[in-house]
Order: structure tokens, then C-alpha cells, then sequence
């Protein structure tokens, strides 16, 4: 298995964060990788809003929801919140419209590129868009997709196949995660 296999294999929304920062040199590394993802017709209609201040982070915090199938046990405590946020934006005078493959293929670069260097992140659609784009100050040209929570882990996330159907992830009592995975077979059809 290549290293690039592996982290996608070991890689998990993470939901609890310790208080170390995410260095700078990091989320440098991590915005260029967003910035050479894939882009339809290259376009490259995306932006990058990086949330470092303790207050920003809160507010937008604030406005985001979390680990839905655990509520309300599953939203971080004050404690446990990630150190950073990237929102991530769609340049609507450049494209108005089927810019989420351009997004999904940016941010899967950035949470590869952070776990690489241990730390963990969590992508949050379900959120007061709003309400963020006004605590950003984000300008009406631009289209906010969802922020990305980065920290490093303050808990463990581990998957397995539930031949069940069951897609719904529980939260241990020491906060860790565990996440049903669809069995490969469930997921595929081979024609020959």
C-alpha cells in the first residue's frame, strides 16, 4: 500500500482538538495544495479564507453544527474547538454554478495534506452561512461552500464495515468516534 493510500484509509473527521495551533507554515502548505487541485475547464474559481483569531474562530464556531447523528454531545466543548478555520469560496464572476466537484477536490488536498502533519480536520456545510459570511465580511460576489475545522486530534476515529446498512456514527464516553463504512462489495458493480 502506497503512504497516500494509508492516510486515506486512516484519515476521520475529527471532532475533538487539543490547543496547539496549526503552524503557518502548514496552512501555507495546505492552500497550495487546494490551489493545484484539479479545476473544471481550469477555471479555478475558488478562494480561501483562513480563520486564525480566537475571537473570529468563535463566532464562527458559533454558527457551524456538529456530529449530528451525537447531538448535542457531539459538538466540541469550548475546550476542544478547532484551532483554525478555512472557509472555502466559490468567485461567483468567474463561476456561478457547479463549482462543488472544484471544492470537494481542493478541500480532500487540504485535509490530506494537514493529516500528513498530524493534524486533524472536519468539514462543516451544515452551518449559518449567513451569519458567517457576515462575521468574515466576505463580499456578495463571493459563494461561501463550507468551512473546514483544522486542529491537531484530541480523540481517536476509527472505521469499520457494517454489513448492516448502518451509517450512523456513535461517540465512545472518552469521545472517540466510530464510523460504519459501507462493505466494499455493497459499493461496486464489476461488468466484465
Amino acid at each position: 500500500m502506497s503512504n497516500i493510500y494509508n492516510a486515506i484509509l486512516k484519515r476521520r473527521s475529527i471532532r475533538r482538538f487539543t490547543d496547539d495551533e496549526v503552524p503557518d507554515a502548514l496552512i501555507l502548505k495546505m492552500i497550495n495544495a487546494a490551489r493545484v487541485a484539479p479545476s473544471a475547464a481550469n477555471i479555478q474559481p475558488l478562494h480561501y479564507v483562513i480563520v486564525k483569531s480566537p475571537k473570529l474562530r468563535d463566532e464562527v464556531f458559533e454558527n457551524t453544527m456538529w456530529a449530528g447523528y451525537v447531538k448535542p454531545e457531539g459538538t466540541p466543548p469550548f475546550d476542544k474547538r478547532p484551532r483554525l478555520f478555512v472557509a472555502v469560496l466559490c468567485d461567483s464572476r468567474i463561476k456561478k454554478e457547479k463549482y462543488e466537484q472544484d471544492s470537494g477536490l481542493a478541500i480532500e488536498n487540504m485535509i490530506l495534506t494537514a493529516w500528513e502533519e498530524n493534524v486533524g480536520s472536519c468539514i462543516i456545510a451544515a452551518c449559518n452561512k449567513a451569519e458567517i459570511r457576515r462575521i468574515l465580511n466576505i463580499p456578495d460576489h463571493f459563494i461561501l461552500d463550507c468551512v473546514v475545522g483544522f486542529g491537531y486530534p484530541a480523540h481517536k476515529c476509527d472505521c469499520f464495515d457494517d454489513p448492516s446498512g448502518n451509517i450512523k456514527y456513535t461517540m465512545d464516553k472518552n469521545e472517540n468516534f466510530h464510523v460504519p463504512k459501507r462493505p466494499i462489495e455493497d459499493v461496486m458493480t464489476i461488468l466484465s
